[in-house]
């Protein structure tokens, strides 16, 4: 008698926790499908802007006057002091076009490794 019931307490036990298991697999599953969800859109979205829009370019046309603090072009621009240069405009592929009052320049930027590059200005 004392151990029937024993047994049935541990069979309502066993069948409680087991209704919470599962409850618990089902909201995590969920959860889970959820976050693949979003995480594929958000992947999706930063291919785009990346592939789609060509960010760097875009910033490079946008932000063309941050060359003329280059210590390496000041160089290489000669006679030309950075104060005369009126305007800057991105061509692409490193090349930028510089105005300085008549005088129209374009310098380009050459790689020669990862990190190192140098000016290549042509009038």
């Amino acid at each position: 008698m004392y151990y029937k019931k024993r047994l049935e307490v541990y069979k309502g036990i066993l069948q409680q926790s087991e209704r919470i298991v599962t409850n618990y697999i089902s909201r995590y599953d969920e959860a889970m499908k959820n976050k693949m969800i979003w995480t594929n859109v958000i992947w999706a979205v930063v291919l785009l802007v990346v592939l789609g829009f060509e960010a760097g370019s875009w910033l490079k046309q946008w932000n063309a006057k941050h060359i003329l603090d280059d210590p390496l072009l000041q160089q290489q621009l000669g006679g030309v002091q950075i104060e005369q240069v009126e305007n800057v405009e991105y061509l692409g592929k490193g090349g930028y076009r510089l105005q300085a009052g008549a005088k129209e320049m374009i310098a380009v930027q050459t790689y020669t490794s990862v990190m190192n590059y140098r000016w290549d200005v042509y009038e």
